[in-house]
């Protein structure tokens, strides 16, 4: 899941109203930031550190903290859960160890990438409908807002591709 924890974070946006939409859309892909950092420093096997759910855990608790020094209790819980979603929602497209030890769980749908695109597209959609209900009348008919689907959209495509 790539564009789909992007929605999560911004379907969030009535949760926790005062929140920047950057912070609900980093939220939910903390695991992956970690990941690339991890693997740009040279750790190998980065996963273990980033996409167990030991780690998801400790990266939740991370990005509350932060989210409370920054935003406020409310916004902490926020960010805190969608942080937490990051790997439940990869057990759909992947398949990844639970533990760092661990069998590799997941249905995989990265196999079948237009499924794996369906399946993206539906929650980008639900994400994205959430989102724009939150936005007041005048706004949520302006370009941007539907670009905002067509980006991810566009971006999930391109994924879709490269499987």
């Amino acid at each position: 899941m790539y564009m789909g924890h992007v929605a999560v974070g911004i379907a969030a946006k009535g949760a926790t109203p005062d929140t920047p939409i950057v912070a609900l859309a980093l939220a939910p892909i903390t695991p992956d930031l970690g990941d690339i950092m991890l693997g740009i420093v040279g750790v190998r096997h980065s996963w273990h550190y980033t996409h167990t759910l030991p780690a998801a855990a400790a990266l939740a608790i991370a990005v509350g903290m932060i989210g409370l020094v920054v935003y406020g209790r409310r916004a902490a819980a926020v960010l805190a859960a969608l942080a937490a979603t990051h790997v439940p929602l990869d057990y759909v497209t992947s398949r990844l160890g639970m533990l760092p030890s661990g069998p590799k769980v997941g249905l995989g749908l990265y196999a079948q990438p237009v499924v794996d695109l369906v399946v993206e597209s539906l929650v980008i959609a639900a994400g994205w409908w959430l989102y724009r209900s939150t936005l007041p009348d005048k706004r949520r008919n302006h370009a941007a807002v539907p670009a905002i689907a067509a980006v991810m959209l566009v971006f999930q495509a391109i994924w879709a591709a490269m499987l």
